[in-house]
């Protein structure tokens, strides 16, 4: 973020969702993964490669999935001793080597990718509901109920830093260059921090808990989404405003910053113009969205429910409602 202070009162852009343009169609996903059983699916990451990707379902599973064929294959699945409960949040480091877990036993665990080998645990004192690496990959970052966000080496699993909120932690995100961490909160709010130093340079409000979090490519920008029914993006020129039907489980912005993807409980999932707010794009699903996530190239957008099911939806222009 550009400055420490929170945005003025400058002009503050209300979109309400527009319909799309009559006669367009929402395309048909390019792939879809169905978890096993009556598994729900809670979060995705995309490998750097772009031709896999990671999902944490509940029955305390992940699962890598190769996406380079016409059909999907499962590659690795991991569930080793200690790893119960639901598991909340995945992510891939940024060499694609390690793969980082969530899970609701107070503890977050490091994965080597190749083989499935557990290479590092750290804990909170409840559920870990977030978990983020930096750019670089040499931390973790992880947001718990317990109301603390942590960073740790994430080779030696030293923690570093500390920070917390008055409520649960439920999502967290540093800025590509490592130097911010954002926190969402149960508590109406998201936090953004030096992510050395642990000083608190920005909060800003929803009406309710926040449950996404993400930067901006160049980090001049946080996207937020709550309860509320609302997405924002914040800048130091205001905020924009995205409206839902119902309380918005992810944001995430496309790898060259021009859009910004939403998840909400309406069972939908939204592709926006970050810049004018524009809706150009939604897929649905038969249940709650609860994440989304743009392929490395941004040519693909994941989308993950409680239905059961991954989605990946192409983004080329002739896509585009």
């Amino acid at each position: 973020m550009p400055s420490a202070e929170a945005p003025g009162p400058t002009e503050e852009l209300d979109n309400n969702a527009r319909l799309p343009r009559p006669g367009a169609h929402p395309p048909e996903p390019l792939q879809r993964i169905v978890a096993p059983g009556a598994w729900s699916v809670f979060a995705v990451s995309w490998h750097p490669q772009g031709r896999q990707i990671a999902v944490a379902t509940e029955g305390s599973r992940v699962r890598v999935y190769d996406l380079s064929g016409e059909e999907v294959r499962e590659r690795l699945a991991i569930k080793a001793a200690g790893l119960s409960g639901l598991v909340h949040g995945v992510a891939f480091s940024p060499d694609g080597a390690r793969l980082a877990t969530a899970s609701h036993d107070k503890v977050a665990r490091v994965w080597d990718v190749a083989s499935g080998r557990k290479l590092l645990e750290v804990c909170h004192d409840r559920a870990v509901w977030a978990v983020a690496f930096s750019g670089d990959g040499t931390r973790l970052a992880t947001g718990s109920q317990d109301k603390r966000a942590r960073v740790w080496d994430a080779a030696s699993g030293e923690r570093l830093l500390e920070v917390g909120h008055d409520d649960a932690v439920r999502a967290v995100a540093f800025s590509s260059d490592g130097t911010l961490l954002a926190t969402g909160s149960r508590y109406r709010s998201a936090r953004v921090w030096h992510a050395a130093s642990g000083e608190r340079l920005l909060e800003v409000p929803h009406d309710g808990a926040v449950w996404a979090v993400a930067f901006s490519p160049r980090g001049l920008r946080l996207a937020t989404g709550g309860e509320d029914s609302l997405a924002r993006i914040w800048d130091a020129g205001g905020v924009l405003k995205f409206r839902h039907d119902g309380a918005v489980r992810a944001v995430a912005f496309s790898p060259d910053g021009t859009l910004l993807a939403t998840g909400c409980e309406d069972k939908r999932a939204r592709v926006w113009d970050a810049a004018s707010g524009e809706r150009l794009l939604e897929v649905r699903h038969d249940r709650a969205v609860w994440t989304v996530a743009f392929s490395p190239d941004g040519t693909r957008l994941a989308t993950d429910s409680l239905d059961r099911s991954v989605q990946i939806w192409p983004l080329a222009a002739d896509s585009v409602i």
